[in-house]
């Protein structure tokens, strides 16, 4: 009864399209005539072995399509379609729900079976579940230290599998041995794996750690999230492939070689030049990818019916301007990821996007903490909390009851050492080595130009 009413709330206050409950400790008629109880349209069970295991995946058949490909004693492999979804409804995607079995040589059987999994299917792929293990020893508190051999059996099958953890919010455990508080032990052994076709497809999934009641274990939920509203002007940022642009050079110059301002002055007017000619410049290179696409796959389309010398001349300009989008897609992603290195005559484009989704992932803010009195999860609220504890943080008032303190201190000097040349300006020189000793590509300033600007136009920013 305890556990018809978890699933029952769960059902109602999170509304999940599929559900997924491990350990079941239930088999045959008894275990699907519970399933059946839950309220979801489909259903589909694994029996358990005597009193372990059991596995149910349980899913709304108006939201999912859910095609059961094979199944086994720790999973159920699966292949999902979203319908009611309009952005998805026309992808499908491979999902894995596990349950890891306690005993280490019946888990590397789970391992094995993961690997030839990832063998035969190509594409998005999720793997969710309970592992029954950690990978690293900050995953556990209390009790023996983490088996290195077992952890390692654990992440060379993910390694093998190309799988990577999407990582969580909420608590850092997620199973607890209901213990006293001398003998507890707490370890995070549930958790989500996905490939990077399925990060990609999915940029904005995100794992909560729900709170733990009436079971030993904490319940996942995956949220297929939206992005994140933005409050405000997106900022002005330079991008890395405009300095290889022939036309920004041209652009450029005449706003810094006629410019009598200040060079603040100068930089605004480089940003509401930069917006302007970007726009016009290169449109949206991905809409841009895709059109050259179409326009390909048509010709390839009309070469294979007859051939066309003029189709044939066409279709190498295409591709030479195809080619040029890559570039320009890579340097984007790129200056996105913040990745330090690039791997010469190979396009990443598929990596640095993938980097950038896990460094916006790890940076993007869900909620904030407020003293005691609960979280704040509004992102209009989040972001007035930030910028007023910043501005108490780097604002304060000059208290002058200070001054006569410094009165009594004695003040040093040399009659020997000449001061006057700190109060001299910066030598040529010297700019010219603290602008070159910067990283060009790494976070700009405010302003949006990276070091780069400066460093590769420095004949006509200089003065």
């Amino acid at each position: 009864m305890e556990f018809r009413r978890r699933i029952s709330d769960l059902k109602i206050q999170y509304s999940p399209s599929i559900m997924l409950i491990l350990e079941t400790k239930l088999s045959g008629q008894d275990a699907r005539e519970a399933a059946a109880n839950c309220g979801f349209s489909y259903t589909y069970v694994v029996d358990s072995q005597g009193r372990a295991g059991g596995i149910w995946l349980l899913w709304d058949g108006e939201d999912v399509y859910i095609d059961v490909v094979t199944s086994s004693h720790q999973a159920i492999h699966t292949i999902v379609k979203v319908r009611s979804h309009p952005l998805f409804s026309k992808f499908h995607w491979f999902l894995s729900g596990v349950y890891g079995r306690p005993q280490f040589e019946l888990r590397s059987q789970l391992w094995e079976e993961l690997r030839v999994v990832a063998n035969h299917f190509t594409g998005p792929w999720l793997v969710i579940g309970d592992f029954n293990d950690v990978v690293d020893q900050i995953e556990k508190f209390g009790g023996a230290p983490v088996c290195q051999y077992r952890v390692k059996a654990y992440t060379d099958c993910m390694s093998d599998c190309n799988l990577m953890d999407i990582g969580y919010t909420g608590g850092r455990f997620t199973w607890v041995n209901m213990r006293e508080s001398n003998q507890i032990i707490r370890e995070r052994i549930d958790r989500a794996w996905a490939n990077s076709d399925w990060r990609l497809l999915f940029p904005n999934v995100n794992v909560f750690h729900l709170p733990r009641i009436s079971s030993d274990h904490n319940p996942l939920l995956l949220q297929f999230d939206v992005p994140l509203t933005r409050s405000g002007d997106r900022p002005f940022r330079l991008e890395k492939f405009w300095l290889d642009h022939l036309e920004f050079i041209e652009m450029i110059i005449p706003i810094w070689s006629n410019c009598d301002s200040s060079t603040s002055q100068c930089i605004q007017a480089t940003q509401a030049s930069c917006k302007i000619w970007s726009k016009c410049t290169f449109d949206n290179i991905f809409r841009k990818k895709r059109k050259l696409n179409a326009r390909l796959d048509g010709i390839h389309k009309a070469l294979s019916v007859k051939h066309s010398n003029s189709l044939a001349s066409l279709e190498k300009e295409l591709v030479k301007e195809y080619e040029y989008i890559l570039n320009l897609e890579q340097d984007l992603w790129f200056m996105k990821s913040r990745t330090n290195w690039i791997v010469g005559g190979d396009r990443n484009s598929k990596f640095f996007h993938l980097s950038t989704i896990k460094h916006r992932h790890h940076n993007r803010i869900y909620g904030l903490r407020i003293s005691n009195d609960g979280w704040v999860s509004d992102q209009a609220t989040i972001t007035n909390l930030i910028r007023n504890y910043f501005m108490d943080l780097f604002t304060f008032s000059l208290d002058c009851s200070y001054h006569d303190s410094f009165s009594t201190l004695g003040v040093l000097t040399s009659d020997h050492v000449d001061l006057s040349h700190l109060e001299l300006p910066p030598t040529d020189k010297e700019i010219h080595d603290a602008l070159f000793g910067l990283k060009p590509f790494k976070a700009p300033s405010p302003d949006g130009l990276h070091p780069a600007f400066f460093s590769e136009n420095v004949e006509f920013c200089w003065e």
